[in-house]
């Protein structure tokens, strides 16, 4: 049996790309090791699940500990690969960046001959050139990371075709080494989704679902708030499920602009099943993530999600969004147009009941099925070079 050990510093199995990876190995015959980070107190240290052995290490909740959080990490998943590689435990490593400087991990097990595979997650030189307001210094690092991780790695794995195309250029690598695997929602998913239940309100629900962090522009749904409030005429609530750096910040915004009544803030809820119960119950899905490097070349986990809802949804408009979204969205390049297009929605059920219509058109293309193949054909690919 062909075995593999992945390596996040996400906690697992809340990163639903590591959680999806590591249950189609395991149906596809693999051995999966998860080692990963441990935020939250009901996770265990040790544990199997689903057939997967999962280690979890100590994170810090403090954004003081940042840094000792980040080296940490890399330090403990240095030795856990040396004795990996010495122990001849593994196959495979797979890595899933941030950060990227998880590929010194893998220096030693390569001696071994140890296949790596580097799942990007995010590109990280557009990602600090985006938080970090253009910062030169920080990408032009970033970029020669990315390069030695690039370098290191048997194959890579990016989320669309659009930082395919990135990786090839700059990396100056060959097509037949990167693979696109995008996000979808798979049988659990849909399973869980089938028994949310649709419940009767009163008025029109928004939702934002994801991180909220300073590149992810949440602080836009204040101005989206007061705009509703002006012109709507009829209530309306925002609903927030997700939690970062910005969150007491919004918090602080709301009562400020006594905003209380039109806002929920969820905060972040591991349970799926909650997740997908608020999506459910949402008419409308806000997309505010503004035109950076980083959100111009990203595909949105949420996107997918708020698709596979058959939710209408406003969104600024990039190539990535569109190809998720199709029909299913309103697409703004200002961000006055994002206001037009949200109070447009807002007063039409019928546009409103047209998109719906639009995004059930072809909905097995958010499965994960499809992604699985090409998951399978990298790995079987590995195993065809490891003979």
């Amino acid at each position: 049996m062909k075995s593999v050990m992945m390596i996040t510093r996400s906690e697992f199995p809340y990163d639903p790309r590591v959680d999806k990876e590591s249950r189609s190995l395991v149906k596809n015959g693999f051995k999966v090791f998860v080692f990963s980070i441990r935020k939250t107190k009901s996770l265990k240290k040790y544990q199997t699940t689903n057939r997967i052995k999962i280690q979890r290490v100590k994170n810090f909740n403090s954004p003081y500990l940042f840094w000792i959080n980040q080296i940490g990490f890399i330090f403990l998943a240095f030795l856990k690969t040396l004795k990996v590689a010495i122990n001849r435990e593994f196959d495979i490593i797979h890595f899933h960046n941030p950060p990227d400087i998880l590929i010194i991990c893998s220096i030693i097990p390569k001696i071994f001959k140890i296949k790596i595979v580097f799942d990007f997650h995010d590109p990280l030189p557009e990602f600090f050139e985006a938080r970090l307001n253009g910062s030169r210094f920080f990408k032009a690092i970033n970029l020669f990371i990315e390069k030695i991780a690039v370098k290191l790695s048997d194959k890579i794995i990016v989320t669309n075709e659009t930082t395919k195309k990135i990786f090839i250029k700059r990396n100056k690598i060959s097509a037949s080494k990167i693979f696109v695997v995008r996000y979808g929602m798979d049988s659990k998913d849909r399973s869980i989704a089938k028994s949310a239940k649709k419940k009767k309100s009163h008025f029109l629900k928004l939702v934002f679902l994801g991180h909220i962090g300073k590149q992810d522009n949440v602080l836009f749904l204040i101005d989206i708030a007061l705009h509703l409030v002006k012109n709507l005429k009829k209530p309306f609530k925002i609903l927030v499920v997700g939690s970062g750096s910005r969150f007491f910040q919004l918090k602080q915004l709301i009562n400020i602009n006594r905003l209380q009544e039109n806002f929920i803030l969820f905060g972040k809820l591991s349970n799926r099943n909650k997740v997908f119960d608020v999506l459910k119950n949402s008419d409308i899905a806000l997309e505010p993530a503004n035109l950076n490097p980083l959100n111009k070349i990203v595909t949105f986990v949420k996107l997918i999600e708020y698709r596979f809802f058959n939710l209408p949804t406003v969104c600024f408009k990039t190539y990535e969004s569109q190809f998720t979204m199709k029909e299913s969205a309103l697409y703004s390049t200002s961000v006055a147009g994002f206001h037009k297009n949200v109070l447009k929605l807002s007063r039409s059920p019928k546009l409103m009941k047209k998109m719906v219509e639009e995004s059930q058109k072809n909905i097995k293309t958010t499965y994960w099925e499809k992604s699985e193949k090409i998951l399978f054909d990298l790995y079987e690919k590995l195993n065809t070079n490891n003979n």
